[in-house]
């Protein structure tokens, strides 16, 4: 199941990735140990086993997912979602945004008048 629309169109939710970084001035015998360690990662049976064991949305499309309907929902939003943006409004966004969130979770407040509040919120405390 993913996100509803919304007046513009299909939700297309922020994506954010962990990363590994590899030092490429490492050893050769380190690099070769990286090197098996990213593809081990990145390969299907890797993927799988991350989301089996801890729960985590894979890279990897074709990686087995199980029944976990929390791993199925995000893989299927996966496909709508944008990269997370890097930029300083985003601190607005998070403080914002949570608010929103426990007050709609909570039942303390309508979702649509939640989420027009919120960017009014962020939008005004950014200048925008």
């Amino acid at each position: 199941m993913t996100l509803p629309a919304g007046a513009t169109g299909p939700a297309q939710p922020w994506l954010n990735a962990d990363g590994v970084m590899l030092n490429p001035r490492s050893s050769p015998e380190q690099q070769k140990l990286a090197m098996a360690f990213a593809r081990s990662l990145t390969s299907a049976e890797g993927g799988s086993l991350l989301a089996a064991t801890a729960s985590r949305l894979p890279a990897n499309q074709l990686a087995a997912l199980g029944t976990d309907p929390l791993l199925q929902g995000f893989m299927a939003q996966a496909a709508n979602a944008l990269p997370m943006p890097a930029i300083p409004e985003m601190q607005q966004v998070w403080g914002y945004g949570g608010d929103l969130l426990i007050k709609v979770v909570d039942g303390d407040a309508d979702p649509t008048a939640a989420v027009k509040e919120t960017n009014a919120l962020i939008n005004e405390a950014n200048g925008k």
